[in-house]
């Protein structure tokens, strides 16, 4: 299998159960769902909750999230939709991303960077081969003008959970054998120049991000089939 579609197999599997512990009315049209893991939920994301989509109006990241009141939340649980995934140069996915203007359908992303440089193992070797990986976890921001505090809790810390469940997923992979990454927060991702930060950016889109740089070994898959 190829490895862009590998990653997108585990980026598919991002849909944790997230448990309510309590909700508040709060008499003023909105409702607050306290939350011990909050994920990578954050201000003005949509989530469905018993068939029924709210806005997130605010969050307190790893405690609550508030939402309007309309209808009640009944239920304990529900389950957070896996992040958008696409993989291509940055002149390609802004084509993509240029196509659809809506936010809610494009973000939260996990955008896997082409070219993949790739070290093949010879075939009686149990590793199958080393990937050299470059991540990003991206999501939109609500304003340009937002100050760096403001990037940081609103998007980028979601972002960083985001990232961290990843690399559980990756860790839980069979086939996969233990790696080391490096983890860099990108407010306004953009092209870096040192001691002036992101002086402008690589996509169309106002975007934060979270960079996953790793090599990653894959072993090698065995099958039955004899054809």
């Amino acid at each position: 299998m190829n490895t862009v579609d590998q990653i997108e197999d585990i980026v598919a599997k991002m849909t944790p159960t997230v448990t309510i512990e309590s909700v508040t009315d709060n008499g003023d049209g909105t409702q607050t769902l306290e939350i011990c893991n909050t994920y990578w939920l954050r201000k003005y994301m949509t989530v469905t909750i018993d068939g029924n989509d709210y806005e997130i109006l605010s969050f307190v990241g790893d405690t609550s999230i508030t939402i309007s009141s309309s209808p009640l939340v009944t239920v304990s649980s529900f389950v957070l939709t896996a992040p958008y995934y696409f993989h291509g140069t940055p002149i390609q996915i802004n084509s993509e991303w240029c196509v659809q203007k809506e936010d809610s359908n494009k973000y939260p992303c996990v955008y896997l960077v082409e070219a993949l440089t790739e070290t093949f193992y010879n075939e009686e070797d149990s590793r199958d081969k080393d990937s050299n990986i470059r991540l990003f976890f991206l999501d939109s921001f609500s304003s340009r003008s937002d100050e760096v505090d403001a990037h940081y809790d609103n998007v980028i810390v979601p972002l960083i959970a985001s990232k961290e469940y990843f690399v559980d997923l990756l860790n839980a992979e069979h086939n996969i054998l233990p790696f080391d990454y490096v983890a860099t927060n990108r407010i306004k991702v953009g092209v870096y120049t040192t001691d002036k930060g992101h002086e402008r950016q690589i996509f169309s889109d106002a975007l934060d991000g979270v960079e996953f740089v790793s090599t990653i070994t894959f072993l090698r898959s065995y099958s039955d089939c004899s054809c």
